[in-house]
């Protein structure tokens, strides 16, 4: 993966975070530039180690942008269908859990596809998280634990990638 797969991926970690201590109280000016700075950092780094196109890379790179939105797309349905299906459950407090959980999935087959063999350690230290997140009793500290590991993988699998 390239410079713009560490940008969404850090973007999203500063998402996993606002959303995280948003729903958990955690708001201050001080907490939120944790992720502002964390992202802002990762951004730079991202955008200097930018590289230019070979001839015959644009192919390699249309197919990668394929890859990745497909699957993209493939977890943002499931994670938007696993909501529906608790919502009407009323199982509310395990949302983030499972969406955690069906984000780290997506990283294997672009573990395999681009290939980015580091991915399938991120695949499995978010379903880790997932499921360590289930002996969490507290619905505001398990929501707490889910975005904030999310947040902390995602910028520093987008620290590996730059």
């Amino acid at each position: 993966m390239n410079a713009s797969g560490a940008v969404i991926m850090s973007i999203f970690g500063a998402i996993w975070w606002f959303v995280g201590a948003r729903a958990t109280g955690r708001v201050s000016t001080t907490f939120n530039a944790i992720p502002a700075v964390i992202t802002l950092a990762l951004l730079v780094a991202a955008l200097r180690t930018r590289a230019t196109d070979e001839p015959g890379e644009a192919v390699e790179e249309s197919r990668r942008e394929r890859l990745v939105a497909t699957w993209s797309g493939v977890s943002i349905v499931l994670v938007l269908l696993e909501i529906l299906l608790l919502r009407g459950a009323r199982k509310d407090e395990y949302i983030a859990t499972v969406a955690a959980a069906i984000i780290g999935l997506h990283f294997i087959p672009l573990a395999r596809g681009l290939p980015m063999r580091r991915y399938f350690i991120t695949a499995l230290m978010f379903v880790a998280v997932s499921v360590a997140s289930l002996w969490v009793d507290d619905v505001s500290e398990r929501l707490w634990l889910v975005s904030a590991a999310s947040a902390c993988l995602l910028w520093l699998t987008s620290a590996t990638v730059v």
